[in-house]
């Protein structure tokens, strides 16, 4: 592409931006850091799904908790409508 000239339709790359954003993830995060994700989402998961095995079996069994805020407001006595 010569300077000061638009790009034609030859030269613009791809566009569909599912490829260009998978191409983006891929070139940029190593090995080691994708692994340290998926570690990281697996273990909050984990928690998660711990948080409200707590809450069912220990915190109020006739309770139905939609989230930790609602264990938070539950906890702080203030009721959902």
């Amino acid at each position: 592409m010569e300077r000061g000239h638009p790009p034609t339709s030859s030269n613009k790359g791809p566009t569909n931006l599912n490829w260009i954003t998978y191409r983006a993830i891929v070139h940029t995060l190593k090995w080691e850091v994708l692994l340290l994700l998926a570690i990281s989402i697996w273990a909050f998961s984990r928690f998660y799904y711990f948080a409200f095995y707590v809450l069912h079996n220990y915190v109020n069994p006739s309770f139905r908790y939609s989230g930790l805020v609602d264990l938070v407001k539950y906890l702080l006595g203030k009721k959902r409508p």
